[in-house]
C-alpha cells in the first residue's frame, strides 16, 4: 500500500464513489510525471541540440504545472467538486499526451526523454482509469 493510499484511508468522508486504489494510483502517477517532466525539461536545457527541443521543453513544463494542479485537487478527495475533478484530470491527460508525444520523438537520443515518455504514459493510463471511475 502506498503512502497516498494510506492517507486517503484516513479521510472520514470521501463521497466521490471512486475506488481509492484507482485514485491513489492516479495521484502517484501525477507526482511521478511532475518530477520526471520537470527533470527532463531541465536536462533538455543542457543539451547541445536545445533549439530542437524547445517544443518538448514547453510541453514538459506545461505537464508539470497541470499535473501539480490535478494532483492537488485529487489529494483533497472531495466528491463535491466532481466537475472540477473531471476537468483537471482531463487536462492532465491532455498535457501528458503532448509531453509524451514530444519526448517520444527524442527518446532514442536522450535518455531523460525516454524516462519522461514512460512516466507520462503511466499517468495517461492511470488518469484514464480514474475518469472512467468517475461515471456520469
Amino acid at each position: 500500500m502506498t503512502a497516498t493510499r494510506e492517507v486517503l484511508d484516513t479521510f472520514t468522508t470521501i463521497d466521490s464513489g471512486v475506488n481509492l486504489d484507482v485514485l491513489a494510483e492516479a495521484i502517484e502517477a501525477l507526482l511521478d510525471t511532475e518530477r520526471t517532466s520537470g527533470a527532463c525539461a531541465a536536462a533538455m536545457l543542457t543539451e547541445s541540440d536545445v533549439s530542437d527541443l524547445v517544443t518538448a521543453i514547453h510541453a514538459d513544463l506545461d505537464t508539470v504545472a497541470v499535473s501539480q494542479a490535478a494532483r492537488m485537487v485529487l489529494t483533497r478527495a472531495s466528491g463535491a467538486n466532481s466537475g472540477t475533478v473531471r476537468s483537471v484530470v482531463e487536462a492532465a491527460i491532455s498535457a501528458a499526451e503532448r509531453s509524451n508525444a514530444e519526448c517520444g520523438k527524442h527518446a532514442a537520443h536522450h535518455g531523460h526523454c525516454g524516462l519522461c515518455a514512460q512516466s507520462t504514459e503511466n499517468t495517461i493510463k492511470a488518469c484514464r482509469s480514474l475518469v472512467q471511475g468517475l461515471g456520469g
